[in-house]
């Protein structure tokens, strides 16, 4: 499980509840656009409990997409154009990389 990667990519109208979501998967993950993150599972945070996390600061509303990604796939992944790298949150967060 150390190496488990999951993309989450959400859809959220309310700026607080988006705020919030936001918040919590910058603890626990990378910002890679707007609204799309990718966090690592471990032994302290596994899918059933991030998916928790987050269904717990969403409505009936709002949308969230997971997608665990195998070892092979995420170092496979890439990106081109302006926004290659990961970014800048405007709330002067530091955006971490992760291993």
């Amino acid at each position: 499980m150390k190496d488990k990667k999951v993309l989450i990519a959400y859809d959220i109208s309310a700026n607080k509840r988006r705020r919030k979501v936001a918040d919590s998967l910058e603890r626990c993950g990378m910002r890679i656009n707007k609204s799309v993150f990718i966090c690592t599972l471990s032994c302290e945070l596994d899918l059933p409990d991030l998916v928790e996390m987050v269904t717990s600061l969403i409505d009936r509303r709002d949308h969230v997409f997971f997608l665990p990604l195998c070892k092979g796939c995420y170092e496979a992944a890439w990106s081109v154009g302006a926004g290659t790298a990961a970014p800048r949150s405007r709330r002067k967060r530091k955006n971490r990389l992760i291993g």
